[in-house]
């Protein structure tokens, strides 16, 4: 394999080592996760090809090793962004962690676990976008050497939005300012990349009541303008807004709920929405209501809030 890559070809070379071991005489089990992480690395890069191996050596290795527990890494990382250490240590070593597990569960095909991790980890990530700012360099040359279609790729760009998160928070909020002050914020922010869109959401504890009475509840813009509507599938009960595109050609954007401090507005954090897309139309997930699918919910109860003193706010972000 040739890539430009220096640490990608240190993982094929490593690999390779291991995997003649394994051959030779079965792996140690840290030695067998250890292939399976470099396994998964080279699978999800941009330049590596696979490495040979067969389904009864993958077998053998998986059986061989336990994987960590997601929730012990989230803490991991959770506490090193709180950390006053300096970020090329403890934090750097807590994101390779989450990497190589969400790498992980993508090659035993469990992607939506993955998935999941690393969208927990940026939530987590946007709370503390100074702390990780001194990684951009390290997360862009990460980024572009995976392919951007893996969820090991979106944690390095949740890296790489760190500045417009640190200039998202230092603007004052638009509805304190005067019409033309407000436009001229609306440009700031599109053009460092912040925000896109901006829908405050109605308080959904009250509209999840007035679901058997109506069939959806209208939402708007931050200008005040008709954006989508809210419902609550049938099948599913899961709180969904609905969106239409203006162009079938639009790219899919990703979205965010984010938790507002009510006096000043600025974000507290955020959590990631599922987006599925049909033609034109965008059905983004908040999940259930109440319980542990409740996006809401489980937002508010990580930074330690009550749904009742935050407002929410729906946003579309460049990836």
């Amino acid at each position: 394999m040739t890539s430009t890559h220096p640490w990608l070809r240190k993982a094929r070379a490593e690999l390779d080592s291991l995997l003649a071991q394994e051959r030779a005489c079965p792996l140690v089990p840290a030695d067998a996760y250890r292939a399976l992480v470099l396994l998964a690395r080279l699978r999800h890069a941009l330049e590596a090809a696979d490495a040979v191996l067969s389904s009864e050596m993958l077998h053998a290795l998986v059986t061989r090793c336990s994987l960590p527990h997601d929730e012990e890494l989230l803490t991991a990382l959770d506490e090193a962004l709180r950390a006053a250490g300096e970020p090329s240590g403890e934090l750097l070593d807590a994101m390779l962690d989450i990497e190589d597990q969400a790498g992980l569960l993508g090659l035993l095909g469990r992607e939506p676990q993955s998935l999941q991790l690393v969208r927990q980890a940026a939530a987590h990530i946007s709370i503390s976008p100074e702390r990780v700012l001194p990684l951009f360099d390290f997360a862009a040359g990460r980024a572009t050497a995976l392919r951007p279609d893996t969820p090991v790729a979106e944690l390095w760009r949740a890296v790489q939005e760190a500045p417009a998160e640190i200039a998202a928070n230092l603007l004052p909020s638009s509805e304190t300012l005067p019409p033309q002050a407000r436009r001229g914020l609306e440009r700031v922010r599109r053009s460092s990349g912040a925000e896109v869109i901006r829908i405050l959401l109605p308080g959904l504890p009250r509209v999840a009541a007035r679901s058997h009475e109506v069939r959806s509840v209208p939402l708007v813009d931050a200008s005040g303008q008709p954006w989508g509507a809210s419902f609550v599938d049938p099948e599913t009960g899961q709180r969904i807004v609905e969106h239409r595109l203006h162009a079938a050609d639009a790219p899919t954007p990703r979205a965010w709920l984010h938790a507002l401090d009510r006096a000043s507005g600025h974000s507290l954090g955020r959590e990631a929405l599922d987006v599925e897309r049909d033609g034109r139309d965008l059905y983004i997930s908040l999940g259930g209501d109440v319980g542990p699918g409740s996006v809401r919910h489980r937002l508010a109860r990580r930074l330690g809030v009550r749904l009742e003193d935050i407002d929410l706010e729906l946003r579309f972000e460049d990836a």
